[in-house]
């Protein structure tokens, strides 16, 4: 034990000398690599934007699309309900007289109507309207 603390008396200048060596080498080493990595990741800075915008454009895309599907379900829903107000017009149209005893305006359109609807034509604009 006292041979230890003798050569560590005699060498501690030494030890302390090669400890500082060593805490220099790896604090140099450090900021050496830090460096590194910050200069590869500013090079590459235009790359990582360049897939930011192409995730962007590839998102617009796809909201495009939606779009476009909805637009086609809205025109879709607007034609059916032209569809409707035609039929309650029309309906209302041959109903006033029907109430007033004359029915056979209102069975001749209901039979063109039923005949359209038994052919599956969605469009019943063929059906002469009275």
């Amino acid at each position: 034990m006292t041979s230890v603390k003798a050569l560590l008396r005699r060498d501690s200048s030494q030890l302390t000398l090669f400890t500082n060596t060593v805490t220099l080498a790896v604090t140099t080493a450090i900021i050496w690599d830090n460096q590194r990595g910050r200069n590869h990741d500013a090079n590459n800075f235009d790359t990582k934007f360049d897939g930011i915008r192409a995730d962007i454009s590839r998102l617009e895309k796809e909201v495009e699309a939606d779009i476009s599907g909805v637009k086609a379900d809205i025109s879709h829903v607007e034609k059916k309900l032209e569809d409707c107000q035609w039929i309650i017009g029309v309906n209302g149209h041959h109903t006033m007289p029907a109430l007033d005893g004359d029915k056979k305006l209102m069975r001749e359109w209901l039979q063109r109507h039923e005949c359209c609807k038994q052919r599956g034509s969605e469009d019943c604009e063929s059906v002469p309207k009275a």
